[in-house]
């Protein structure tokens, strides 16, 4: 058993772009010619559920705009510098339209940042380092932004991670808000004439943080050479914002004043991903599995544990399933169903557990796969009596119903199966619950 969702790191990145096995390549080129058109102070917002895979294809995107821009020579080692230069000869990404030269990029984790007291002393680091190589250290570039802004506006940044005050103390001087984006164009115009400062993990950052952070780039770092690109998880970072000014707070009016363009992530191409998806499950589990994943829209993250976890109950719900046709439905649909459920809406699972939701699962056999999959090997003779055939089996299961068949679908194979199986039906809650616990011993 391994991990399916790999780290985004510079080995997986180019590893993925080499394959293109979920066709994002051409997504990436996509946005970053968004990028390309857009003039001024501008903040964009990339929305997307947490395990989509937002910090990977952000991450994508900005080595791609190094790689045209020259970036990527001063940030990476020469043999990185050669992997680099390897895929893109290899892929043969054709976007010589994108006038990249003078634009340069920085990587920000918020979350990574979020004990740091003020987001100004954060930030500036990583905008510092912009174009100083690979040799210079975080310390080395603070103080290249700190000699900037002490020059004229006297204000000395090198206290700041103990200077509790110091958004006063900002405020205090009347003209440091013009000094500073005098010292960010001194500093961009050395480097570039364009920089993309990618924020990352916003929604995870604690509240008084994630505010701070976006307030003090809205105030501070308002700048016609710098667009901001906040990669998160608005309905998350609503709840964020909530935390810090009120539960009744109009968070999405209050965002919507940082952001100049929403856009969402990249649609999953399940076809692509669950073709390439290497896994143990094997045979009629792995074929329910994928359509799971499929009709519950799982995420990347939660894909990969729920692979984890089919693989590993795999065998025991080989076991149970004996060939019987009514113990495949239970063991080999319901389970893995429920399985994915729980970790899509722990809620809704709670409510099918309970007997209260048969719609929910009566609904994941009547999707087209599934439909077609169950009709033809249960014989149901139209919808109607499937949807009679599994709501049956659902109150069977969880509300211990005793079966009660109308006559008018006595002879028929799923039926008959009903009435075959049931006092083994009726006992099949509680193995589910056992298997769905998902506990080794």
């Amino acid at each position: 058993m391994r991990r399916v969702v790999l780290d985004p790191t510079l080995e997986n990145l180019l590893h993925i772009m080499k394959e293109d096995k979920l066709k994002k390549n051409e997504d990436i080129v996509g946005f970053i010619q968004i990028l390309q058109e857009i003039d001024g102070a501008f903040n964009i917002a990339l929305d997307g559920g947490w395990g989509t895979g937002k910090t990977f294809f952000i991450k994508q995107t900005k080595l791609l705009i190094d790689y045209f821009s020259g970036q990527y020579k001063e940030d990476y080692e020469e043999d990185e510098q050669q992997q680099i230069e390897n895929l893109i000869d290899e892929i043969a990404i054709t976007i010589y339209k994108l006038k990249l030269n003078s634009c340069r990029t920085v990587y920000f984790d918020a979350w990574e940042h979020d004990h740091d007291i003020d987001p100004i002393a954060s930030l500036s680091y990583e905008l510092a380092l912009c174009g100083n190589g690979t040799d210079t250290t975080r310390l080395e570039a603070f103080g290249i932004l700190n000699a900037f802004l002490k020059h004229k506006s006297n204000l000395d940044l090198s206290g700041i991670i103990s200077q509790d005050n110091l958004i006063e103390d900002v405020k205090a001087k009347k003209n440091i808000k013009q000094d500073i984006e005098k010292k960010i164009d001194d500093i961009i115009g050395e480097v570039a004439d364009r920089i993309i400062i990618f924020i990352d993990e916003l929604d995870r950052c604690n509240p008084t943080y994630a505010v701070r952070l976006l307030e003090r780039i809205k105030h501070y770092f308002n700048h016609e050479k710098i667009l901001f690109v906040f990669v998160l998880n608005a309905e998350q970072l609503q709840h964020t914002i909530r935390a810090y000014y009120g539960e009744h707070f109009e968070a999405i009016q209050y965002l919507e004043k940082f952001f100049d363009l929403w856009l969402p992530m990249p649609k999953i191409e399940y076809d692509y991903y669950l073709k390439d998806m290497k896994s143990e499950i094997q045979g009629n589990l792995g074929v329910v599995s994928r359509e799971v994943m499929r009709y519950l829209q799982l995420s990347f993250r939660e894909i990969d544990k729920y692979i984890q976890e089919v693989n590993y109950i795999s065998g025991q719900v080989q076991r149970i399933m004996n060939k019987i046709l009514v113990n495949d439905v239970i063991y080999g649909d319901i389970c893995l169903f429920l399985l994915g459920l729980k970790i899509k809406d722990i809620t809704l699972y709670a409510k099918v557990m309970a007997g209260e939701s048969p719609e929910t699962v009566v609904n994941f056999f009547m999707c087209d796969r599934m439909k077609e999959k169950r009709t033809y090997i249960l014989q149901f003779q139209n919808d109607d009596d499937m949807k009679e055939g599994l709501n049956l089996l659902y109150n069977m299961i969880f509300n211990n119903a005793k079966l009660t068949i109308d006559e008018n679908y006595i002879g028929m194979l799923f039926f008959d199966q009903l009435r075959t199986n049931s006092w083994y039906i009726m006992d099949a809650k509680s193995r589910l619950e056992e298997i769905l616990r998902c506990k080794q011993d």
